[in-house]
């Protein structure tokens, strides 16, 4: 496997050097700055050829030059975020001067200039921002700016908080991250940090976290990207970190809050005495500092950020106290959690020349909490107790460097190189070689697969060419990314047994009622290796067909040769895409069209996988176990089963969506604009769990009846999940001047599909269409808002507001209904995800005093996170064998929390 892999990248070498290939991956490195184009004539219309168009950055003296071709066009691409100030000259006519231009990541600016016929040597200034629409670009998404960044409210410090106000982005509560674009679940987005990945290849999680203060702008992209971004379905979160520049500039900020500041958890339990909830303790500090400026003066600059959190909180167990008490549990129900984060940032930039620029990051993360998970809702419907929390140590390191070559007006080469370690330790568990026990309503014990601990390690390189061809009209950029991802776990999968009762009544040796069902166990070698080696081609054209069209049309090939898809070689996305202007001003673009977008396998299904191969694990699997011995005792006779297995079909293809859209967007004023976009996407081999020896009957003379009775369960993933997603989605954007800014999202979708990710088991294994139904994901309505307002006095309000209408949830009898030994069945005739909650709606604000003092400005800030304290119920419980049946066991996280209020204190110098 990896010699094949490195066969294959050199083999490429010549052929990516000659045709100045550069690229991407799905863990692309795209687009961290932005590109400005247009054309030059006078005033009569006619092209100047030969006039010169020169672009400096404000901040850090960086200057691209592009000289006009013979219809007068020009471009300058790879241009570092920042405000500039461009200057147009052509002999015998008036220079141009336009300040106040600023370029954002990913923007595609066309500004065009008629230029004034002048006898002696003038020079004309103009003040004017790039226009609001982008002509050219058929992605739909938002840019989010570092005053947004800075003057909303961001909960727990989360800059990714903002994605929401991107069109086509809803909360995800299926895998990992809680981002879903385009109907797909968390883990099918891509972060990129300065052009790297920044995902976590096992979960499709984030590699850990940045200050907001180290975050210089990013752009969400929620679909209809262009082949430069491959290994993702959903969202592609572009982000590109703070810089210095000539000028030194520092940031001190702390901030606090405590339980006096915030509302009661709607979910503690009563006090005894008063009868009403209990404050639940929490306390929370953070400091950060951030600064940055010249090393030498136009040519070499420094950034640097250092965050630490010290937070105690409560996790609240939102089960009776009295069953605790009657199944011999501690009868907690308020749990103290800590979290002790600390997060660094340096960052060095280098001017070689005015073409060539060079960059060196480093970062450090390290996240600890305590008592994970307790109080949350685990697979299957169930809340963790204290007894099933861990404590969980991770760290992120990163190594980044890249190299930006303008090599001709024309020509602009990217590369870049990343190193990065994650270490994950859950070693520390609250109940040491306890049986896992799993009721209707709990989960307690400790969880069946830890203590455990792994390490991933990330190798990118990738590089990325874009030039123009053809007189200009065409706009190409290629490339490729390899990266190579090694991971180390230690996994003791259910060592210490696993005991699934069908009931919250405690054990009673004389009442079989109170039996468990089933009983697994294993032992083995805990200890597993994978790697993954991934590639990634493509080629990308910007095609300005007319001077009012342009089509974007781009090939991508994305391959892994990990162990579960290593032979699916037919991953090409076309994509399709095309802008029109159709009234040749600037203001209206209509764009859609179609594309594939190749997914990846999260390579903890190869690892769930191997702890199955044969020789490595004994897995047994007993039936009508006895407790606490399993084969003493029984509602019936213990039945043992053969031994588990796991299959893997090295047929299994890579997860992709095929997505079209057709839109509008329009300009209202020079800094407002309106869009609106239907997208339809229909996903393909979307990954499940599936038992291919599960039972199909039962006979009372012999038993369970197994396909293959030498076998017990065999554990195959496969990729035969689908998935329908329509929807229209409605954006607003008032670019952020001097008073106001907004931002605001509305989706109306309608999401389904047969699957909730790599770990998803269906009700029926040998008819997984019965689970065609509503998503986990399926959120009808999806309005996300934002407004940032600064007044008289150094008053500065930003405000947030999120509503979702009615998540679902999934309604099973809990017990074996069709004789396959699960009990995840659901009642007859009801589909799944057939349970809708609340809806959930919360107001964030952030109130800023900014007073100055000499050179330096003082803020006094108060933030309110769900600031009228609406109960957003989640975790609803869809057992009918549980006491808790159909009822919300928690808060929603993250601002739809209670009400919470934080004081901070800010200093700019």
């Amino acid at each position: 496997m990896g010699r094949f892999s490195r066969t294959w990248g050199v083999a490429f070498v010549p052929l990516v050097a000659a045709l100045w290939l550069a690229s991407s991956s799905g863990l692309v490195a795209q687009d961290v700055g932005g590109t400005i184009f247009g054309r030059v004539g006078d005033e009569s219309g006619k092209a100047l050829p030969s006039a010169t168009v020169s672009a400096r950055n404000l901040n850090t003296g960086l200057t691209r030059v592009s000289p006009t071709d013979a219809g007068g066009l020009y471009r300058l691409v790879g241009l570092p975020v920042g405000m500039y100030e461009m200057t147009i000259a052509a002999s015998g006519f008036a220079t141009e001067v336009r300040s106040g231009v600023r370029v954002m990541i990913g923007q595609q600016s066309e500004l065009n200039f008629a230029l004034k016929v002048a006898a002696v040597a003038e020079t004309v200034s103009v003040q004017a921002e790039v226009p609001i629409v982008e002509s050219t670009k058929s992605a739909i998404g938002v840019n989010i700016t570092t005053r947004e960044i800075d003057e909303l409210p961001l909960t727990d410090r989360n800059f990714t908080t903002l994605a929401f106000l991107s069109p086509g982005v809803t909360q995800s509560v299926t895998e990992t991250t809680n981002i879903s674009a385009a109907g797909s679940n968390g883990s099918a987005n891509t972060f990129l940090i300065d052009g790297v990945s920044n995902d976590q290849d096992a979960l499709g999680d984030l590699r850990g976290d940045y200050s907001p203060d180290a975050i210089g702008e990013y752009e969400v992209l929620s679909s209809q990207y262009s082949a430069e971004y491959g290994q993702a379905s959903g969202a592609i979160i572009n982000v590109v970190t703070r810089s210095g520049g000539n000028t030194f500039h520092a940031r001190a900020a702390g901030y606090y809050r405590n339980d006096g500041l915030a509302a009661t958890d709607p979910f503690a339990q009563k006090d005894p005495d008063t009868g009403e909830k209990e404050k639940t303790p929490f306390t929370q500090w953070i400091m950060s500092l951030s600064g940055g400026g010249p090393i030498v003066k136009d040519k070499a600059f420094f950034f640097g950020s250092y965050e630490q959190t010290w937070r105690d909180e409560t996790a609240v167990v939102a089960v009776d106290p009295a069953l605790l008490e009657s199944l011999g549990l501690p009868v907690e129900t308020a749990v103290p959690r800590t979290l002790r984060e600390p997060r660094v940032v340096a960052k060095f930039d280098f001017h070689l020349t005015d073409s060539q620029t060079l960059m060196a990051r480093f970062r450090y993360d390290e996240p600890k909490t305590t008592n994970d998970t307790v109080g949350a809702v685990a697979g299957g419907g169930v809340i963790v107790t204290s007894q099933a929390g861990f404590t969980l140590d991770t760290t992120n390191t990163d190594y980044v460097a890249s190299h930006s070559w303008v090599m001709s007006p024309d020509t602009l080469n990217e590369a870049r190189f990343q190193y990065a370690r994650q270490n994950n330790d859950a070693l520390e568990v609250n109940c040491p070689g306890c049986p896992t026990i799993q009721r209707p309503s709990l989960i307690s014990g400790k969880l069946p697969n830890f203590p455990q601990s792994f390490s991933e390690d990330r190798y990118q390189v990738l590089d990325t060419a874009s030039f123009n061809i053809l007189g200009g009209n065409h706009f190409v950029k290629a490339g490729f990314d390899y990266s190579r991802v090694n991971i180390k776990a230690f996994v003791p999968q259910n060592f210490d047994g696993v005991f699934v009762f069908t009931t919250d009544a405690p054990f009673d040796a004389n009442n079989q009622d109170t039996y468990p069902f089933i009983w697994q166990g294993g032992s083995g070698d805990p200890n597993i290796k994978i790697r993954n080696n991934i590639v990634g081609l493509f080629v990308q054209d910007q095609w300005r067909a007319a001077c009012n069209l342009t089509f974007n049309i781009g090939l991508r090939w994305d391959y892994e040769d990990q162990v579960y898809t290593k032979h699916d070689w037919n991953n090409f996305g076309p994509r399709i895409h095309f802008a029109w202007d159709p009234f040749y001003d600037g203001r209206t673009s209509v764009r859609g069209g179609f594309g594939i977008y190749y997914d990846q396998v999260l390579l903890n299904v190869p690892l769930l996988a191997t702890i199955f191969e044969p020789g490595r694990f004994n897995f047994q699997t007993i039936l009508f176990p006895g407790y606490p011995d399993p084969l003493v005792g029984g509602a019936q006779i213990p039945v043992p089963l053969p031994p588990n297995i796991s299959i893997l079909d090295r047929n299994n293809q890579t997860p992709y969506k095929n997505v079209g859209s057709l839109g509008i967007q329009r300009e209202l004023a020079p800094d407002m604009a309106i869009s609106a976009d239907a997208v339809y996407a229909r996903s393909y081999h979307l990954l499940m769990l599936r038992d291919n020896n599960a039972p199909t009957g039962f006979d009372p003379a012999t038993g369970y009846q197994y396909p293959d009775p030498s076998i017990g369960v065999a554990y195959e993933p496969q990729t035969r999940g689908r998935g329908e997603y329509m929807a229209l989605q409605l954006g607003f954007t008032k670019r952020f001047g001097k008073n106001v800014g907004a931002q605001l999202a509305y989706t109306l979708a309608r999401n389904r599909d047969n699957t909730d990710g790599s770990q998803y088991t269906p009700s029926d294994n040998y008819n997984i269409d019965l689970d065609y139904g509503p998503s986990s994901n399926d959120i009808r309505h999806t309005l996300n808002a934002a407004i940032d307002w600064r007044g008289p006095w150094g008053i500065v309000l930003g405000t947030s507001g999120s509503l979702l209408s009615s998540p679902p949830y999934n309604i099973i009898t809990g017990l074996d209904d069709n004789n396959d030994t699960y009990i995840s069945d659901r009642p007859a005739g009801e589909k799944r995800n057939s349970g809708r909650g609340a809806t959930l709606w919360t107001v964030n604000v952030r109130l800023a005093k900014s007073i100055a003092i000499g050179p330096t400005e003082l803020q006094l800030i108060m933030e309110a996170f769900n600031v009228f304290n609406h109960t957003n119920p989640t975790n609803y419980i869809g057992n009918m064998q549980s006491s808790l049946f159909r009822q919300p066991t928690a808060s929603a996280p993250g601002a739809f929390g209670p009400r919470q209020i934080q004081f901070g204190i800010r200093l700019d110098l």
